[in-house]
């Protein structure tokens, strides 16, 4: 999905106008995704209550498959694998 596209209620960033932050995703288990995802949002200076809207919405999410679209809206992720270190041409 474009982000230019009108917003999705799952999309909080665009919904209260805040940053889409970096996150590295490295595991395939909700709940990392779910730490991975609020603590991008808490150092990308999301106020408080956003942070608490994210991760109710990633609770309320009835599968894995949903709660990653979460995170893809709201966040630029790289999965760990992907990451090259600096400098590396894959």
């Amino acid at each position: 999905m474009d982000r230019d596209e009108a917003p999705n209620d799952r999309d909080l960033a665009t919904k209260h106008n805040l940053p889409h932050p970096k996150v590295i995703l490295s595991d395939g288990n909700v709940f990392s995704i779910l730490a991975a995802c609020r603590k991008a949002a808490i150092k990308a200076s999301w106020p408080r209550l956003a942070v608490q809207e994210l991760v109710e919405l990633m609770m309320a999410q009835k599968d894995y498959d949903n709660v990653l679209q979460v995170a893809l809206l709201n966040f630029n992720v790289s999965l760990e694998g992907d990451v090259a270190e600096e400098g590396q041409v894959n």
